[in-house]
């Protein structure tokens, strides 16, 4: 059997696999700067206060409010409906008085 020649020292193994982990490196170099990703900061803001709106008594808001308040009763779906053995119940909404 021939001998074979001397393989080039950049066919050894070692430099391949040294080749192949600075392409990996270049390549994700090269995406980390092409794709950028802006991360959220480690603090975030806290939410805005809510605010609560009350008209005054006796203007032609409150009336307003009252009118829609007691034609659409926001608390009318929250109560059981009647039953058979009972008669219905007449509601009177906490703000009527």
């Amino acid at each position: 059997m021939p001998e074979e020649p001397p393989r080039p020292l950049t066919e050894h193994p070692l430099w391949r696999y040294a080749g192949i982990l600075l392409a990996s490196l270049f390549g994700h170099a090269l995406c980390f700067y092409l794709f950028q990703v802006a991360y959220a900061p480690v603090v975030a803001r806290t939410p805005v206060p809510a605010r609560i709106y009350l008209p005054a008594p006796g203007s032609e808001e409150a009336r307003l409010v009252a009118a829609w308040a007691e034609m659409a009763d926001p608390a009318l779906p929250a109560l059981p409906g009647p039953t058979d053995d009972q008669p219905p119940s007449t509601y009177r909404p906490s703000f009527a008085r």
